[in-house]
């Protein structure tokens, strides 16, 4: 029964104390967990406040070589069925009525900064795993953090970014910045624009600090302050005009995809940010190898029956090489390039045909076709993957602000009682009001 399956976990966890032992009795045991989940409440949940917590047990104290305990191996793991199992278990009955339960969840093991090291939330968003991120209470924590704090720091940051944006891009479009007049403009623009300087700066500082915790979203501010002390150097120190517009030009772009990326915490825009994002990076990006492939193999044959021995160079090829991605994109075949052949028009003519029907046709058409699998594929799991989304923007914000000033702003979250954190959660007819409003929604 589950009380035998507790105490057996317990005794492995023990004896093995290593990742390997807990994997394989995780394995083992998540198909009688699943027979078994019917009655595990009434076989080992405390009925009322007053019995002693779970998290006292000698389950809670044990911890494997990397440091983790039983719930954070099976969220680092995916275990589903365990980790639902241990969560479910540390929940304490505090009263009922009718159909209404009011439970209360420790939050140790799971919330982030309540313990040396690293949580259950955090553990499950790192690894992206879906099916534990949809749990109702996982759920109702990430929701109860939102609505109180989190939000208000999210949308803080949206409105932020987008005034650095516009003021950035209004002191480098103009040329008010670097006149040199003593006029009111002029000296706005220098103030606004040592004010990027130093915003940049601070976030460069800010990612090199939590740079254990490197996400894609981290990555794209890196470059943009790379790129942007890049432009600074180059035009202050080296004098270089054209190396410091080119490295200003790319940091732009990477700022205004800093603030799309941020656009996915939104619900109605942000499974389409995520769509774009899954297509890049699964179909564009295998298809840019197989596209640079193709065309630098059709560039070399053309090149080569086109040019004579003497008349070839790395130049020229190189040439080649644009003027066959330029075909590609306005259809193909090129009849006036083999009708001026001076030599192989023939074997021109079928190179072309190939290049063609290769090219334009099946490579393609093979992407469109690859974009419109990978559409259905998000489509199916777009919530889901929106929630993804969005709890690891809400780790992110929560990193980058001080212990002190989050546990304030996150008072209402939970409660606390004998100096433990716990997430109060009210039940109707099983089911928490997360799940109330997505069974609404």
């Amino acid at each position: 029964n589950q009380p035998e399956m507790y105490t057996l976990i317990c005794e492995r966890w023990e004896r093995g104390k290593d990742e390997a032992n807990a994997s394989t009795l995780a394995r083992a045991s998540s198909a009688r967990w699943r027979r078994r989940a019917a009655d595990a409440d009434a076989d080992v949940a405390p009925s009322d406040a007053s019995q002693p917590s779970v998290s006292t047990s000698s389950l809670e104290r044990l911890s494997n070589a990397d440091g983790l305990s039983p719930m954070l191996f099976a969220a680092r793991s995916g275990f589903k069925d365990m980790f639902e199992f241990l969560l479910n278990r540390t929940c304490i009955t505090e009263w009922a009525y009718g159909p209404v339960t009011c439970q209360r969840m420790p939050l140790l093991d799971v919330d982030t900064r309540q313990r040396k090291g690293t949580g259950a939330l955090a553990e499950i968003v790192a690894n992206g795993h879906l099916d534990l991120l949809s749990i109702p209470l996982i759920q109702e924590l990430l929701q109860r953090k939102w609505d109180f704090y989190i939000g208000r720091l999210f949308y803080e940051r949206v409105w932020h970014t987008l005034a650095f944006l516009i003021t950035m891009t209004l002191v480098h479009v103009t040329s008010y910045a670097d006149s040199g007049s003593d006029d009111t403009l002029s000296a706005v623009a220098q103030t606004a624009k040592t004010a990027i300087l130093g915003v940049v700066i601070a976030q460069i500082g800010a990612e090199y600090r939590h740079r254990k915790h490197m996400s894609g979203q981290s990555a794209v501010s890196v470059m943009f302050c790379v790129t942007y002390l890049a432009s600074f150097v180059s035009r202050v120190i080296f004098h270089d005009e054209l190396r410091a517009d080119a490295m200003l030009a790319v940091s732009f772009l990477f700022a205004w995809f800093y603030f799309a990326w941020l656009f996915m915490g939104f619900k109605s825009i942000g499974h389409f940010v995520i769509m774009i994002y899954e297509i890049i990076m699964d179909d564009v990006r295998p298809f840019l190898s197989i596209l640079g492939i193709f065309v630098v193999a059709f560039s070399t044959a053309i090149y080569v029956v086109l040019q004579p021995t003497s008349a070839r160079s790395v130049r020229d090829f190189s040439g080649q090489l644009a003027t066959c991605f330029e075909w590609l994109t306005n259809g193909g075949y090129e009849g006036g390039v083999v009708a001026a052949a001076e030599r192989g028009k023939v074997l021109m003519g079928f190179l072309m045909a190939a290049f063609t029907i290769l090219g334009a046709v099946v490579l393609l058409n093979l992407l469109v076709a690859m974009m419109g699998d990978t559409y259905a594929k998000v489509s199916e799991n777009a919530v889901a993957k929106w929630r993804l989304e969005r709890a690891r923007i809400m780790l992110r914000l929560e990193r980058h602000i001080p212990t002190p000033r989050r546990d304030r702003l996150a008072r209402g979250v939970w409660i606390v009682l004998d100096g433990a954190r716990f997430l109060q959660v009210q039940l109707v007819d099983g089911l928490t009001s997360f799940e109330q409003r997505d069974a609404r929604d």
